[in-house]
């Protein structure tokens, strides 16, 4: 007579091989697909991790913003205006569960980019830079100019070590004049791989030695940029000396650690 629960037993370790190996041919197949697209040079893209897939997915969008303007504009990692509507793009989305958390990689075909004529106007709307208001001057009336939306800083970095790739990257994280366009900035970087790790004052930092802070007063403008160091002392690109990061404490600020 068959033994029933010997049956059953082997059913399951079936079903189990079954699925792991479906799990894993997934995972393969995301990595496959990604690296394919990628090495193709036909895309743009970007990549993200949140806890559900609709969060991975507007992160992962925020990113391909920045990407996007980077295709139409032809300009440089200094760009400062990102476009706000990816809604003409078609991005195509690969997903993949990492445990509790979920992956995605989106993409969308440079040919697609440059055909969308809409997308085009969107852009040059958000990146037409306003020229100075400039009144006609009289006796008792000043030149008056509108400020820029731009922060005008000139990081001391002489005598640091830095590369000249690591220098231009942190002067355009300084130059962002609000902490959410530096982060952003800082994602991009990160997707490039020219940044390992990156958070703020609401996420823990487990290598501080590593790590550039850069603290924003209360009027959200960026108010010191302070270099890795073990101790309490650390150098101010903003000052080129010496300054406490206790004294800041309190302070909006961003962390971040660069590739070697």
């Amino acid at each position: 007579m068959v033994n029933l629960r010997k049956i059953l037993s082997l059913a399951t370790c079936i079903a189990l091989s079954t699925l792991i190996g479906a799990a894993q041919d997934e995972a393969k197949s995301f990595s496959k697909q990604m690296n394919e697209l990628k090495r193709s040079g036909d895309y743009v893209y970007a990549e993200a991790t949140a806890s559900t897939e609709a969060d991975a997915k507007a992160a992962c969008a925020d990113l391909l913003k920045i990407e996007i303007t980077k295709e139409l504009s032809g300009s440089d990692d200094k760009s400062q205006q990102i476009i706000k509507d990816v809604s003409d793009f078609n991005i195509e989305y690969l997903t993949q569960p990492r445990g509790e958390l979920v992956r995605v990689f989106g993409y969308v075909k440079k040919s697609d980019i440059g055909a969308e004529s809409s997308a085009k106007e969107t852009l040059a709307q958000e990146t037409t830079v306003a020229q100075p208001a400039i009144s006609q001057p009289t006796a008792t009336q000043p030149v008056v100019a509108e400020p820029t939306t731009q922060t005008d800083i000139q990081l001391n970095t002489t005598d640091q070590g830095l590369a000249k790739w690591q220098i231009d990257m942190i002067q355009t994280v300084a130059e962002q004049p609000t902490k959410m366009k530096a982060k952003n900035v800082l994602n991009r970087y990160k997707n490039q791989n020219k940044v390992k790790r990156l958070g703020d004052n609401t996420a823990a930092n487990p290598r501080p030695a590593d790590t550039f802070y850069i603290y924003y007063g209360a009027d959200g403008a960026p108010v010191a940029l302070l270099a890795p160091g073990s101790g309490d002392a650390r150098y101010d690109f903003f000052t080129g000396s010496t300054a406490n990061a206790s004294q800041y404490s309190g302070l909006e600020h961003l962390w971040f650690q660069i590739s070697k």
